[in-house]
């Protein structure tokens, strides 16, 4: 029988559910899985799998179900029976969510919740650098405009962060996640955190929730 724990973050895009994931991964001895970077992964590797994927994010639309179900089964193949995950991104859909359990039983799913407008401007002021450094036109801006603090790049923005299409996958999700969460509430595994407020005031908040379970 698998002794995996395994922990869930779900937020619409801007909420910093991959930030607060890391912060409690790290704090506890988890690994994170971020759906991201599975799907970068399988991107790189030029699969046909990786091609398709390709297309639809520069699309800026969902990868569906049955891809990113492949890409999950796949890491669990390779998943120590002790493992210690926090999933960042995934489940997205009801169909990912029973498939996840089929894998591994949630231990507790951390819904971080943001008001539609403040994910919007979070997401359309994001201003990256080549090398990494993030900035926001509304948050966290740089001394000089356009360029980055740290190494003098030009700062760019992401082709998928244009407001038309931001608006639509907010869209998409919104119209998703309502049944996700419904499954998880059922079972009595979600809790619901605000993320509109710092940082470590989100941590705190989703620590106090969750700590028993760590």
């Amino acid at each position: 029988m698998s002794d995996r724990k395994v922990f869930v973050f779900i937020g619409p895009q801007g909420s910093g559910k991959g930030t607060q994931a890391a912060l409690i991964a790290s704090r506890h001895r988890y690994s994170v899985v971020a759906m991201s970077h599975l799907l970068k992964a399988e991107v790189e590797k030029q699969t046909p799998l990786g091609a398709a994927i390709d297309r639809i994010m520069r699309q800026g639309g969902l990868v569906p179900d049955e891809s990113t179900v492949q890409l999950v089964r796949q890491f669990f193949e390779s998943c120590p029976e002790d493992a210690r995950i926090v999933f960042d991104g995934f489940p997205r859909t009801l169909q990912q969510a029973q498939a996840l359990d089929t894998f591994a039983p949630v231990t507790r799913v951390v819904h971080i919740t943001l008001p539609h407008e403040v994910s919007v401007r979070r997401i359309t002021g994001r201003l990256i650098c080549p090398r990494g450094h993030n900035y926001n036109r509304y948050y966290v801006r740089p001394r000089e405009e356009g360029i980055c603090d740290v190494d003098g790049l030009r700062l760019v923005i992401r082709t998928d962060d244009r407001p038309e299409i931001v608006a639509e996958r907010l869209k998409v999700y919104e119209a998703m996640v309502t049944h996700v969460l419904d499954y998880y509430s059922t079972q009595g595994k979600l809790v619901t955190v605000n993320g509109d407020a710092s940082i470590e005031v989100v941590r705190q908040a989703i620590e106090d929730r969750i700590i028993g379970d760590l």
